[in-house]
């Protein structure tokens, strides 16, 4: 007999069929897709009438002459793979992908196949959805408002969008097969330039060739500044074919970079901590609030290192390397904390990095926002410790019994005993850490019970409590009590009327936490077969009586933490949406009051005679208007105001479309007609999408996101599946730890509302994450 139960777990169909076509096994994914029974299976089902409805093999009607592969592994003994057309009994017709596999006896001989079976009918709905991406992109190349031209390795245009055939003042006809550098170039125009000599000096299409990698540079076309990037095209076996070079117009923008330098003390006014770092590491400007954070004035700080002001550990340990990325181009977000001096206190800052580029493309400095976010960390601490406690009591509580109050545990315990053992009564008595008698927890007895008069003065004996911890039990009776030197309460529980006492200890893992007793009014001790059930009993009395209290931990420790998560939510919350209309309140105002100086200025007749003045003008309107669009982008990442406007569907689908430009994966957002839903609903399920996004974007490395928001028969879903490298949950080593705090302040966020979370993931087949709230 064979086990085959294992292969029940397995997505694919799998059946198992002797030489003579019966089905031997298949597993459940092959019955649902054949829509039969394991009994009929059972019953001799051949192959080809499960999965073509046909009374003999394939191979006797196969019009192409084919050998079926069931014939072909049974002659050659080895495995093969095939693509088969089917129609099932059902009248389903599929396109499924067999990998055949012989199997062998003990005797070294292929009495078994083993047939995996995967349906592929799909592959060509897949195809033809390529087809429609690809129009797509044709209809997306035609209709971007970027310029777009593409060119070959020899630098000849093959093809132009409408947006660049514009700058170029040409069409793609007149320029198709024609030098770049001879239609738009730099030198276009230079008749003392022959041929290459043409190519613009910061040509970044002639680097793509060079090096295979995306360049970005700028560059003025006919009196406006674009910038331009660059990148290599390549073939299906990654040699470079051609460069796709694409514009953005950024005459605005290179205004506004030189007249920030003039009105740096606009952002004075904001909270974040704002400062200008040099090439070498020193302050050239600060902001007011950077000053308050440090406890220091502007003399203090600028002009001296960030090694000098922050201390050299912290400055070599987590500073310089970010200072040195952003110094090569890149934008950089750091967390990291320091000892403010003065104020005798440690902050947690959050700290973005912006390179200060020049004209011609140079990093000159360091742009550096940094935000206090101390009390946020010390709530994230607090949630951290909290979330430690739940998990190892909620590990605890698995190997016990399923919970019930520690009264009535008692209560039921107690009134087995009764009909077990004869006896005049009996009880439990809890004990505290010194273990003194803390109450009665439950009592079942026809007398009076001797504790109830001098409060449980038999637990106040040195000798018998020794026995207990110890983990012993305790039998006294008329005739084998102590004297009254070794035993203190002998004669209390004679003046009561008790003539046999039995106690036994109530331990868990070596703690003694109670007592379980009983007793008798007759001259007559307990057998040896009552004292074995009275100790039968305690053992898994004390098991869940610690489990019941483990529990009530567990629960104070729960509601705990979900207020605190919505706690730090809501804090979270209402700093990003102060600063954002702080931001808005203030230099939003400030910078159109500057943009309307700028403009009187511009009309002024005595500064156009003036070249240099207008031109300087010029750049600080660029500037300005820079300035304004970077200030709106940190307003919606703060608190998109399309959440508040709109709600949860649009905010989401805004997301997922600011994701997909920043980072240039395609993220996709499908969403259903959903009600509208509670305020802090709408906030949990938003900052749980964009934490999975920014998981899936910075650790998953996936080639698609794909989002969705529906309604379901109990609730709202929310659902986040990337094709990336996965991971295992269970083990800490593969995850990173803000990516693991991330996944577990989803969790929390999600339970404070009384919703699941859940993840489902393996390292290399992408990751889901799943968020579902009752309405």
């Amino acid at each position: 007999m064979h086990d085959y139960s294992i292969l029940d777990a397995l997505s694919d169909g799998i059946m198992i069929v002797n030489r003579d076509y019966t089905i031997i096994f298949a597993n459940r994914t092959m019955l649902a897709q054949c829509r039969m029974t394991a009994g009929e299976i059972a019953a001799g089902q051949k192959c080809h009438q499960l999965l073509h409805g046909c009374p003999v093999p394939c191979a006797e009607i196969c019009l192409e002459k084919k050998q079926c592969p069931h014939d072909i592994v049974f002659q050659t003994g080895l495995g093969l793979h095939v693509t088969h057309h089917h129609t099932c009994p059902s009248g389903d017709k599929k396109n499924t992908a067999i990998t055949a596999s012989p199997l062998v006896n003990e005797k070294g001989e292929v009495d078994r196949l083993l047939l995996v079976m995967r349906d592929v009918t799909a592959d060509e709905e897949i195809r033809e959805k390529a087809e429609r991406d690809a129009d797509d992109l044709r209809n997306i190349f035609n209709s971007a408002p970027f310029a777009i031209s593409y060119v070959d390795c020899a630098m000849r245009v093959l093809k132009m969008n409408p947006a660049m055939e514009k700058v170029a003042g040409l069409g793609t006809g007149e320029a198709q097969g024609r030098y770049c550098y001879d239609m738009w170039g730099r030198y276009a125009g230079d008749a003392s330039r022959q041929g290459k000599e043409r190519i613009c000096d910061q040509c970044g299409v002639r680097k793509a060739l060079a090096d295979g990698r995306a360049h970005r540079y700028e560059r003025e076309i006919a009196g406006r500044y674009y910038e331009v990037v660059s990148s290599p095209v390549r073939d299906n076996e990654q040699s470079i074919v051609g460069s796709m070079e694409i514009g953005q117009d950024i005459t605005a923008r290179r205004l506004a970079e030189i007249s920030m330098r003039r009105y740096k003390h606009i952002l004075s006014t904001t909270d974040d901590l704002l400062s200008f770092i040099d090439t070498n590491f020193s302050y050239r400007t600060v902001n007011d609030a950077y000053c308050r954070a440090f406890n220091k004035n502007r003399q203090e700080i600028e002009g001296h290192s960030v090694s000098e002001l922050l201390g050299a550990e912290l400055f070599e340990s987590a500073i310089r390397g970010a200072l040195e990325r952003c110094l090569r181009g890149e934008t950089v977000r750091e967390e990291f904390s320091c000892f403010v001096p003065g104020l005798d206190m440690r902050r947690h800052m959050d700290v973005a990095y912006y390179p200060f580029f020049e004209a011609d493309g140079s990093v000159s400095g360091i742009v550096a926002n940094a935000r206090d976010i101390s009390r946020r960390k010390q709530v994230e601490e607090r949630v951290k410790i909290f979330a430690e406690r739940k998990n190892a009591l909620h590990n605890l509580t698995l190997s016990i019994l399923e919970a019930i109050t520690p009264e009535e545990i008692g209560v039921t315990a107690l009134a087995h005993l009764r009909r077990l053992i004869p006896c005049s009564g009996c009880c439990i008595a809890l004990f505290d850490l010194g273990g003194k008698i803390t109450r009665p927890l439950a009592v079942n007895a026809d007398i009076t019970p001797p504790f109830y008069r001098d409060n449980f003065s038999i637990f106040q004996c040195d000798s018998c409590m020794k026995k207990l911890r110890d983990g012993a039990f305790v039998l006294l009776s008329a005739l084998t009590f102590p004297g009254a030197d070794t035993c203190s309460f002998r004669d209390k529980i004679l003046i009561d009327g008790i003539r046999a006492y039995a106690f036994f200890p109530l331990t868990v893992e070596g703690v003694l936490i109670g007592a379980l007793s009983i007793f008798h009014d007759r001259d007559s001790s307990f057998s040896t077969d009552h004292l074995e059930i009275a100790w039968e009993i305690a053992a898994p009395v004390a098991v869940a009586i610690h489990k019941s209290r483990l529990n009530e931990a567990l629960a104070r420790h729960g509601r705990k933490l979900q207020e605190m998560t919505l706690e730090m939510a809501e804090i979270e919350d209402n700093e990003r949406r102060g600063l954002a209309r702080q931001l808005h309140d203030e230099a939003g105002q400030r910078l159109t009051s500057l943009g309307l100086n700028l403009d009187i200025l511009y009309n002024d007749e005595v500064l156009r005679k003036s070249p240099e003045l207008r031109a300087r003008l010029d750049d600080c309107v660029t500037l300005v208007e820079q300035i304004t669009e970077q200030t709106r982008n940190v307003m919606a990442d703060l608190r998109p105001p399309v959440l508040d406007d709109y709600g949860l569907g649009p905010a989401l689908r805004w997301y997922c479309q600011k994701v997909s430009r920043r980072s240039g994966l395609p993220v996709v957002f499908r969403e259903e007609a959903i009600p509208p839903l509670p305020r802090p609903l709408e906030n949990t399920l938003f900052g749980i999408a964009r934490e999975a996004i920014s998981n899936a974007v910075n650790h998953g490395c996936p080639g698609q996101i794909t989002l969705s928001l529906r309604k379901t028969q109990t609730g709202i879903l929310l659902r986040v599946e990337d094709d990336g490298r996965g991971f295992m949950e269970q083990q800490p080593g593969p995850l990173e730890q803000e990516q693991r705090w991330g996944l577990i302040s989803m969790r929390e966020r999600i339970a404070a509302l009384g919703g699941r979370f859940e993840i489902q993931t393996l390292p290399g087949q992408g990751t889901i994450v799943l968020a579902e709230a009752a309405l």
